[in-house]
């Protein structure tokens, strides 16, 4: 299994474009073995919707540390 950037638990924002703060709420390889991870929005507007993203697309939020979270 491929290295994670990020873990399950971990606060994020995409880098361009909109920002879609959230949290990592699963991370997975595709069939072709590129890693992907889901974050869950949490703007109040549209909290708890999901978008996919390559580890390249987000980035740690500076305001806030990573919580213990669970295994997946």
């Amino acid at each position: 299994m491929s290295d994670y950037k990020f873990k399950i638990g971990d606060k994020v924002h995409k880098i361009k474009g909109y920002k879609w703060p959230g949290v990592i709420v699963s991370r997975f390889q595709t069939l072709d073995g590129f890693v992907r991870y889901v974050v869950e929005c949490t703007v109040p507007e549209v909290a708890g919707a999901l978008h996919i993203y390559n580890g390249s697309e987000i980035e740690l939020d500076s305001h806030s540390s990573s919580s213990s979270s669970p295994k997946d």
